[in-house]
């Protein structure tokens, strides 16, 4: 997210359709693998963790990575 909006701010004034439909794009398949990885790594959790371990660790991950975005929208210029 953060180097997508370095990538809207150097081509501000010049940023076309298609630069926009591949920045939402890319966003989409950064998500997909961040998502997937989760899964991934969720049966290991469950193999070595009790559930509720499990369930209070994505907790805190979903925690941490809504500050995240949170930090990193703030610094998001607004799409012309």
């Amino acid at each position: 997210l953060i180097t997508m909006n370095q990538i809207y701010e150097r081509e501000y004034g010049q940023f076309t359709d298609e630069r926009a439909r591949w920045l939402v794009d890319e966003y989409l398949s950064i998500e997909t693998a961040r998502l997937k990885l989760r899964q991934d790594f969720l049966p290991r959790f469950r193999g070595v963790l009790p559930e509720k371990k499990v369930t209070a660790y994505y907790q805190l991950e979903n925690k941490l990575y809504a500050l995240f975005m949170y930090e990193a929208a703030m610094k998001v210029v607004p799409i012309e």
